[in-house]
């Protein structure tokens, strides 16, 4: 036992595989991501399809249902799919706290986005602005959960690291695959338009974005967290079960 570690201290199995890690978490935050996307836009797409809906201060519903959809669900779903991959291949640990520290991460990135568009540092477009936002927000994320994660993992430092520099690179390669494979760039088009059709292809392309980068970031992410059970292992405090 380490010299570090109380005498009530014991050190729980590593997952047997953290490739099975890797994938699982992988399936779990990519799917959960989308799916924390689609659910409010769809239904801000039906529930509003008039073009009326989105012009002057008939726009605020769609926003409303839209905004406090993806700053809710996002962070909930993408929370509670880790959890259980955190539960069924890191077993001997009290995950409970990843959930709501997640969700505080989505609400606590909504509130710096939206900041810093307010206050003009962000003009819509693929940039510097972006990234150092998304860098920002990565560091948010990673924060809140690594003080979940720094109970049971030595140098839980680096999932900050891990998570600032995921969301950057997701957007990029979100931006990639949409000039790939469909025309217009991702952030050219605009969901609160009163012209129908182009709502429609705004939110294919947006889906198309969206879940590459989902993919991308989850990949990132997981392969960090692989790494770090893998060469840290795990510590699991006996009056914490």
């Amino acid at each position: 036992m380490s010299h570090l570690a109380p005498a009530h201290q014991v050190r729980a199995v590593a997952p047997r595989s953290t490739w099975t890690l890797w994938l699982h978490w992988i399936l779990a935050t990519a799917i959960c991501g989308v799916v924390g996307w689609l659910l409010p836009t769809l239904s801000m797409l039906l529930l509003f399809p008039q073009s009326y809906n989105y012009t002057d201060d008939n726009a605020i519903g769609p926003l409303i249902v839209s905004g406090c959809g993806w700053i809710l669900l996002i962070g909930i779903l993408v929370g509670f799919g880790q959890v259980l991959v955190l539960f069924r291949n890191v077993k001997g640990c009290n995950w409970r706290g990843w959930l709501p520290f997640t969700a505080l991460a989505e609400i606590l990135i909504a509130v710096v986005l939206l900041l810093s568009q307010r206050g003009g540092l962000y003009d819509g477009s693929v940039g510097l602005p972006a990234l150092l936002r998304l860098a920002i927000a990565g560091a948010i994320a990673g924060i809140c959960q690594g003080i979940v994660l720094s109970s049971y993992i030595r140098r839980a430092w680096s999932w900050i690291l891990a998570n600032l520099v995921a969301l950057p690179i997701s957007l990029l390669i979100g931006e990639l695959v949409v000039r790939i494979f469909l025309p217009t760039p991702l952030y050219e088009p605009a969901l609160f338009t009163p012209d129908a059709e182009v709502r429609a292809e705004t939110f294919r392309l947006y889906l198309v974005g969206w879940s590459a980068g989902a993919v991308a970031f989850s990949v990132i992410t997981g392969g960090a967290l692989a790494w770090l059970v893998c060469t840290q292992g795990i510590i699991v405090y006996e009056n914490k079960r």
